[in-house]
């Protein structure tokens, strides 16, 4: 949280300051609604990694080892039953078993087909699509990021200069 709140304070000061500062493309600085919306966007890829990082951690100790056991071993349990009870019944029950698993089977292959299908032929607009949602949030967020800039502004501003005095300070003393 302390790491989001950092991230958060460098980006609104170098939002609301004017920082254009880019080392690779001095020539072409991005509008800062979009190295706003770029570091929003930054955050969340990291917060799921975060999430991603810490899943993992709880799978790979003895807490999420013992829990996959239980669920390994209910889900055996249940498949022993299921076959034991199939034995039981009547060969034409067995035979309706048998026939609506087999059918079940042949309609997800065909709907995995059709998805991928679907998938395939959708695909060239889904860019189109993320290019013109990105703009539309542009559109709609930028009169409340505007208002927001002139609210923080002098905040900002005061912000900055203190950080400088201190700075000045600081160097003055070492």
């Amino acid at each position: 949280l302390q790491r989001a709140m950092k991230v958060l304070a460098v980006l609104v000061l170098a939002v609301f300051t004017g920082c254009n500062a880019n080392l690779f493309y001095a020539d072409a600085p991005k509008p800062q609604l979009e190295v706003m919306t770029d570091a929003f966007w930054d955050y969340v890829g990291k917060a799921t990694q975060t999430a991603d990082d810490t899943l993992q951690m709880i799978r790979k100790s003895q807490f999420g080892q013992d829990i996959s056991a239980r669920l390994t071993d209910g889900a055996e349990a249940a498949s022993q039953y299921a076959v034991t009870l199939q034995e039981q019944l009547p060969p034409r029950a067995q035979e309706l078993i048998t026939r609506v698993t087999q059918e079940a089977e042949d309609l997800r292959d065909r709907l995995n087909t059709d998805l991928n299908n679907a998938r395939e032929k959708l695909e060239p607009y889904t860019e189109n699509l993320k290019v013109q949602i990105r703009e539309r949030v542009k559109e709609i967020a930028a009169p409340y990021v505007d208002n927001l800039r002139e609210r923080l502004d002098p905040y900002a501003q005061d912000l900055q200069t203190r950080l400088t005095s201190l700075y000045e300070s600081y160097i003055k003393a070492n």
